[in-house]
């Protein structure tokens, strides 16, 4: 199999680009604020500081030292890969951002989730219905306690009324047995 460079190089590239427009979005934010003796611009030049660092620490390893059990790796994943699903998926959550506002958040999500279900392979266009062996329940809506109840049932504990009572308390199981036996 041959080894391939060029996946690890790219990803270090696009992560030092990434990381200096991150740097370049901190500068945008305003200096000093208040009486802070950090402003609000500095944890995230730490951060994009950091990322640089990496991102350049990651990129080198790609040239200095390479990795070959990583560029092999890469090389079988791009074989394998189906690289036009990836980019359907971006377009479709690029597409549903454009699509927040003019038709609004429950017709986009609706949408979304439709095409990205049909992306990833779905082919039913309603559900099945109940899982088998399933029972429907009827839940009262009116308060989330009656759904609590419903499916936890009630179950009261008698409240100790010393702490040598609670920590020489043997836990039992509802027919009064000692686990185990």
């Amino acid at each position: 199999m041959r080894q391939s460079w060029t996946g690890p190089r790219l990803a270090g590239v696009f992560l030092l680009a990434a990381s200096v427009a991150i740097l370049i979005g901190v500068t945008a934010i305003s200096g000093r604020g208040g009486y802070s003796t950090s402003g609000p611009r500095f944890v995230p030049l730490l951060v994009a500081i950091g990322l640089i660092a990496l991102s350049a620490l990651y990129l080198a390893r790609t040239f200095i030292r390479p990795d070959v059990a990583l560029a092999q790796r890469s090389a079988q994943e791009d074989a394998v890969t189906h690289w036009a699903t990836p980019g359907l998926i971006m377009a479709v959550l690029l597409a549903y951002a454009f699509l927040l506002e003019p038709i609004g958040y429950p017709l986009a999500t609706a949408a979304v989730f439709v095409a990205l279900a049909r992306l990833l392979g779905s082919r039913a266009i309603v559900s099945a219905g109940p899982m088998p062996g399933s029972t429907p329940t009827k839940v009262p809506s009116s308060t989330p306690i009656a759904a609590n109840i419903r499916f936890s049932g009630v179950r009261t504990v008698a409240k100790p009324s010393s702490r040598s009572e609670m920590t020489a308390r043997v836990v039992t199981s509802e027919d009064g047995r000692q686990p185990g036996r």
